[in-house]
């Protein structure tokens, strides 16, 4: 989400519609400092509780990748992640973060297909937000072929008198 419409222009505390979906907002507003790209950001009042939650997310979550910068060389934040549409909150890993006054990409890996919403929720400082992408779980289709694949194994071996060694030559056969 790069926040360009739909933002309100005074804090608010509500569900907007932007270009990805509805948001949840606390204490946020448009901004024009923390801009990643275009010409806004979303900003975090600097309040207890202040925090923006992605619409649902269909597919798990990879990566949560964006931009932040605080208006204070002490600015903080908690990203935290749900698997019950917000209900409940788990810190995603590496969480709490900090950051200044200078505009800082970041990237977590979170890599749950169970998580279906995200809250990045400021701790210090005013906040900057701006291009939340979250991926989707990579799929691991070989992964899923070895473990679904069935294969027999020879019945006539004397363990007694012989070893026997295996390789794994591709994904569905084991030699």
């Amino acid at each position: 989400e790069g926040f360009e419409t739909g933002l309100p222009t005074s804090y608010t505390t509500s569900t907007v519609t932007l270009g990805s979906g509805d948001w949840g907002l606390v204490n946020v507003q448009a901004g024009n400092i923390g801009v990643a790209g275009g010409s806004k950001s979303c900003q975090i009042g600097s309040s207890t509780g202040a925090n923006i939650i992605t619409p649902t997310i269909t597919g798990g979550v990879g990566n949560i990748p964006f931009y932040v910068q605080a208006s204070l060389a002490s600015g903080g934040y908690q990203v935290n992640i749900s698997t019950d549409d917000g209900l409940n909150w788990t810190a995603a890993p590496g969480s709490p973060f900090t950051v200044g006054a200078s505009q800082a990409y970041r990237s977590i890996a979170v890599n749950n297909a169970s998580v279906n919403k995200v809250q990045i929720y400021r701790t210090a400082a005013l906040l900057y937000v701006d291009n939340v992408v979250i991926s989707s779980v990579p799929s691991n289709s070989i992964a899923s072929d070895i473990i679904t694949s069935s294969f027999s194994l020879p019945t006539n071996i004397d363990y007694t008198t012989r070893s026997a060694t295996s390789s794994l030559t591709d994904a569905n056969s084991l030699k």
